[in-house]
């Protein structure tokens, strides 16, 4: 097998997970209260914790509907990333999760530091070696 067929060719942007720990994200501000207020009205998904808790969020399917469209706006894509931990029993929000602040930016301001690191060694291994 020759030598190119084993060099780790990188991937390319399609193919990368939607979020990554190693992408420097953009700083982004906490979500709006329209989202938090349209997350606890209206969301769909709920999951129940045993310790009493639901966990709130939007389906995509759901958000795409015509009446939270117009009620979201260009907030839409923002209010998937919302999650909201609450006690239905005590009527309070214990925790907002927000998901945006791990997503890589668009565009090429982002940058994945982990594979840039790993293509440098391989090309220093490569210059060493030959």
């Amino acid at each position: 097998m020759p030598a190119q067929a084993l060099a780790l060719k990188p991937r390319s942007p399609a193919a990368r997970a939607p979020l990554s720990l190693w992408i420097d994200p953009e700083p982004c501000a906490p979500p709006p209260a329209a989202v938090i207020a349209a997350v606890l009205g209206f969301g769909d998904l709920r999951e129940e914790q045993d310790d009493g808790t639901v966990i709130v969020r939007f389906s995509p399917a759901r958000v795409e509907r015509e009446d939270l469209r117009l009620l979201l706006g260009a907030d839409r894509r923002r209010a998937l990333d919302v999650s909201i931990v609450c006690d239905e029993a005590q009527a309070e929000v214990l925790r907002v999760i927000d998901l945006a602040p791990l997503r890589p930016p668009p565009g090429p301001r982002s940058r994945n530091r982990y594979a840039e690191a790993r293509m440098r060694s391989m090309e220093l291994q490569g210059a060493l070696a030959a």
